[in-house]
């Protein structure tokens, strides 16, 4: 059973530490994200498609938007994993690079190794000292971004700029908990349905349903983290009939089940 050890959320985003016994689905983020294997069995992301492996000597490194899911192989015993999800308003803040990986695979070189070991002990109790967890956590984005652009040419993330993409977004957004209609979607945003999910797919480089997902996921993380709402409450504004499902969608997505997850989060503030 997939079990949540340590999550902390700042104005960073979020920071975790699980033991993973099975994978998750296909989904995408609006933070980037950098996933390290601490420990158990080698696995590997597939990041848009394509396997990155993740063990002691590799980790992967997503960009905002990319649809990514955890595989793992058969027979699997278990993997402890630091996955980082990082807000790119938050690292652009430092007037440094922009947080962009060109490269997906993290090679674990003494630098990323000194600053992980550098985050870990402070992942206990980051409520003790928030200044000095925000500190570590750049840290290791910052050298994390610098590996991977190394004689890179530097590529802009993808982001909607069609005003018709845009405004599905803006429809998607305003219906989390209501039953999801793509035609109408579309038609309001004055696409055909085929040229809908192409013109779409080709902007945010995910499909209508996956970026509603995330929408959700997005809420969900926020309404557990955030409120003292039941589990079955939130799970029931966001369009689920029953608890179950709830949970159902919400581990498959974040590999943890929500219960779960609320009770190892800290926030720092």
């Amino acid at each position: 059973m997939n079990k949540a050890l340590s999550v902390t959320h700042g104005r960073f985003g979020r920071v975790t530490l699980y033991d993973l016994d099975r994978g998750y689905v296909t989904h995408a983020h609006r933070e980037a994200q950098i996933v390290f294997h601490m420990g158990g069995q080698a696995a590997s992301l597939n990041v848009t498609n394509s396997p990155v492996s993740l063990n002691l000597d590799h980790g992967v490194a997503c960009n905002q938007w990319e649809p990514h899911d955890y595989s793992t192989p058969s027979r699997f015993l278990g993997q402890r994993s630091l996955t980082l999800y990082i807000d790119p308003d938050w690292f652009d803040g430092f007037g440094g690079v922009p947080l962009f990986f060109g490269r997906r695979r993290v090679e674990r070189s003494p630098h990323i190794e000194r600053a992980i070991s550098r985050l870990l002990p402070v992942m206990s109790d980051g409520a003790a000292n928030p200044t000095l967890f925000e500190g570590r956590v750049f840290e290791l984005v910052s050298e994390v971004v610098r590996q991977t652009n190394q004689g890179v040419s530097e590529i802009a993330p993808k982001c909607a700029v069609d005003f018709r993409v845009g405004k599905a977004i803006r429809l998607l957004a305003d219906v989390p908990g209501e039953e999801l209609s793509l035609i109408d979607i579309a038609r309001e945003s004055g696409m055909s349905r085929p040229n809908f999910y192409r013109l779409f797919r080709n902007e945010t480089g995910m499909t209508p349903k996956l970026f509603f997902n995330m929408l959700r996921m997005e809420r969900a993380l926020k309404d557990l983290t955030c409120t003292a709402k039941p589990v079955t409450e939130i799970g029931l504004e966001l369009g689920f009939a029953t608890q179950s499902s709830f949970s159902r969608f919400f581990t498959l997505n974040s590999g943890i089940a929500p219960s779960d997850y609320r009770a190892a989060v800290q926030i720092l503030h």
